[in-house]
């Protein structure tokens, strides 16, 4: 088990060095990959919502992984900074935008999972209390073995009207979120706060893969280490 551990410290340190020189070369050199490559990028990848939510996503990630707070402090002095180029896409994630991923890092996730005004869970099954009525055909249509007869393309509409709790538990699903005055009503006509769109669970599931496959093991590999010498020294 130790080689294994000590060969991927090895190999996370390495990334993380790159890392930080891909983050220092960018931030120091700033600008669309739009005017260095061209017709390598456009027409089909455009760099249409600027360079600066790459490096806020770029420093919120090395943040994470070193807990340096440098890279805190140039999340905060920048997100001022760049408020012009971000803030018209907060909800977005994707090839172009990562403002919603940089959202769900920079923010507690303890707060989606609960440590909220409402004390209520944002992801479907999570805790006591998560949303009901959330906006997915077929969260909210009823399972086959209670409704064995075809259901047309317009004949769910009376279920998404309905203001029963969805019958098929989304288990994991991540919703939209409250109001931002933290109130949700639980509405799944009201697509923007009841909705699980990808663009809002990747980032999230990015920050619990990364959790288990290396925040994990280096945990349990200082544990081994730790218990190891405690060992052998007695």
């Amino acid at each position: 088990m130790f080689p294994y551990y000590s060969s991927f410290l090895s190999f996370f340190l390495f990334f993380l060095f790159h890392f930080y020189q891909v983050f220092e070369f960018a931030d120091k050199f700033r600008g669309s990959y739009n005017d260095s490559i061209g017709p390598g990028a456009c027409p089909f990848y455009c760099d249409i919502s600027g360079y600066q939510d790459e490096l806020l996503w770029a420093a919120t990630w090395l943040h994470k992984a070193t807990k340096n707070s440098v890279y805190w402090d140039y999340i905060l002095l920048n997100i001022k900074n760049f408020k012009s180029q971000i803030e018209g896409s907060m909800s977005e994630f994707g090839w172009d935008s990562k403002h919603a991923g940089i959202n769900v890092l920079v923010s507690k996730v303890n707060y989606i999972l609960g440590d909220n005004p409402l004390s209520m869970s944002y992801m479907v099954g999570y805790g006591k209390k998560f949303p009901q009525r959330v906006h997915h055909r077929a969260s909210s249509l009823p399972s086959i073995d209670e409704h064995p007869q075809h259901i047309e393309c317009k004949g769910g509409t009376p279920y998404f009207l309905s203001g029963y709790p969805n019958p098929n538990l989304l288990m994991g699903a991540v919703v939209g979120g409250p109001d931002i005055d933290d109130s949700y009503k639980d509405d799944r006509m009201d697509a923007t706060t009841s909705e699980p769109t990808t663009y809002i669970n990747a980032p999230l599931r990015t920050f619990f893969a990364t959790t288990t496959v290396i925040v994990l093991p280096l945990l349990i590999s200082g544990f081994l280490i730790k218990m190891t010498t405690i060992l052998t020294t007695v």
